[in-house]
């Protein structure tokens, strides 16, 4: 079918009037690879499908229809799965097939492929509800790998965030919460923000489920109360009943009541630290609240090349050294290593310049060692007493007296070109570790200073991205080399560069870019 008769369409499905319609307003939603059944499709191919699902419906409701039924037709005959959305007539008293009900209402009910996953996606992906409220009893793993990014994404374009949850049973899992903390952490920086509350009465069940999400702006609004936690089984497999509502302003309201009740704690290092010691889980208990738990988080699996640079930092230091540098390519795990060769150490400290490094570094030791207390130490942020802090070097030199100079087992230094500076030669030399790592792609320097002196001459393991490549750790890369348009002629030069201010306004143009993809 020509496009030029598409009614809508997105990255894996189009929107098409159907050929025989039953009525009037009939449409087909398709995908554009070709699938025989809803099962068939990918994860991100169903959430297309569903968008423009979505989208018909709304679009036939807005013509007057007060009742729209959408219906799954596999490809048994066809080979193509076909999505079919028309009004109907509602019988009385009764549900149509859709899940749809009269009063405004909508049933996602796990069947037909409706289940309450998609809808918090496409809630999620929608940058105009700026406001959103999620009330689950119990948060698990598998939950937040569904919408964690999805959640991060949303703080990242300015949403704001609310989450209640509890400590009830301590059923709620402790790395699920861990995940939160972090969000809320990283928050701080960026125009969104994440607040994350715990119902904590040991006297009180609490057993709400409400994802609610809004706009600052407008009315647009979509809300969703029912049996589902968030977990994979509570919006993704499971037999759950929401039903879905776009009038979320009483709700919010009495999520606002709830949220200020005084038995509510904040999520924060200090709570996490207390949940654990109480939280144990078994994977696939049941516990009394019926909701199954999941197995503890898992060990990542150690590379090849990982595994011997492990080797050699336990020679050399069954050879007496306590201090060793590491030199691996980008892509080959460098921070991966320093998590799993920290793990077996006690308090441990990672020092880098810039925070982002720092914050990726923490989601790395997440991975690895999902029992330990993370924290950051930077700016407004500073855990000093997490088992593992991440601390930029800036913060640190000049707070070096709030800490013992046997206060860390383990530090790891990334980045460890850069430890030739001043500031970073401080916090070496006031630290007293069992063993120091430094961590670097780049152990050469234009300067000349000398970086092993400061790992008491002892490179442990070295592998470059030549290496790298050549042991299949690595893809190979070619260059393609062009002549640049942009005209450098008149750019000041000072201390050794380009000045940045002039530079930007010779190669950030149109004419550049037009021509880069030109030669793509």
């Amino acid at each position: 079918m020509p496009q030029s008769e598409w009614l809508a369409r997105n990255a894996s499905a189009f929107a098409v009037a159907a050929l025989q319609p039953a009525s009037e307003d009939e449409v087909v939603v398709l995908p554009r690879r070709e699938i025989s059944s809803w099962l068939d499709a990918l994860p991100e191919e169903r959430d297309d499908l569903w968008e423009l699902v979505r989208a018909m419906r709304d679009r036939i409701a807005a013509q007057g229809s007060n009742s729209v039924q959408v219906s799954f037709q596999d490809g048994t005959d066809s080979g193509h799965l076909e999505i079919h959305i028309q009004s109907v007539q509602p019988a009385a008293s009764t549900v149509p097939p859709s899940g749809l009900l009269s009063t405004g209402l909508h049933l996602i009910d796990a069947q037909d492929g409706r289940n309450l996953r998609l809808e918090l996606i496409r809630c999620l992906r929608d940058d105009s509800l700026n406001r959103i409220d999620l009330l689950v009893s119990f948060i698990m793993k598998s939950g937040m790998g569904i919408i964690g990014q999805r959640l991060e994404s949303a703080i990242e374009r300015g949403a704001q965030i609310r989450v209640l949850t509890t400590d009830y049973l301590c059923v709620t899992d402790a790395d699920a919460l861990a995940q939160l903390l972090d969000m809320s952490e990283d928050a701080a920086p960026l125009e969104g923000n994440m607040d994350v509350r715990l119902f904590s009465d040991p006297r009180t069940s609490f057993h709400p489920k409400a994802y609610l999400f809004h706009s600052s702006e407008s009315d647009h609004a979509q809300g969703f109360v029912g049996s589902n936690n968030l977990s994979r089984s509570g919006i993704e497999t499971g037999v759950e009943w929401s039903l879905g509502t776009q009038e979320v302003q009483p709700l919010v309201t009495a999520f606002d009541q709830l949220w200020a009740d005084k038995r509510n704690q904040p999520l924060n290092h200090e709570f996490l630290r207390t949940y654990r010691t109480k939280w144990r889980p078994t994977a696939g208990q049941i516990v009394p609240v019926g909701v199954e738990t999941e197995a503890p988080t898992l060990t990542p699996q150690i590379r090849p090349i990982q595994a011997e640079a492990l080797s050699a930092l336990e020679e050399s230091r069954g050879e007496g050294f306590a201090a060793g540098m590491v030199v691996m390519a980008t892509g080959l795990g460098k921070t991966w290593l320093g998590a799993f060769d920290s793990a077996a150490f006690g308090r441990t400290l990672f020092v880098a310049h810039r925070e982002e490094i720092l914050r990726q570094s923490r989601d790395v030791f997440r991975q690895v060692r999902p029992d330990a207390e993370l924290g950051l130490y930077m700016g407004a942020e500073k855990q000093p007493e997490a088992d593992v802090v991440f601390a930029s070097v800036q913060t640190l030199v000049r707070r070096l007296g709030e800490f013992a100079p046997d206060e860390f087992d383990y530090i790891v230094v990334d980045e460890f070109h850069h430890a030739a500076a001043n500031s970073y030669r401080k916090v070496i030399d006031y630290f007293e570790p069992r063993f120091l790592l430094g961590l670097t792609a780049t152990p050469e320097r234009t300067d000349g200073a000398d970086l092993l002196a400061l790992c008491g001459d002892n490179l442990v393991f070295e592998c470059g991205l030549i290496e790298g490549i050549e042991r299949s750790e690595l893809v190979p890369f070619r260059y393609w080399g062009i002549k640049d348009v942009a005209d450098y002629e008149g750019i000041p030069w000072r201390n050794g560069r380009f000045e940045p201010a002039y530079l930007a306004t010779r190669i950030e143009t149109q004419q550049r870019a037009q021509q880069a993809f030109d030669e793509w």
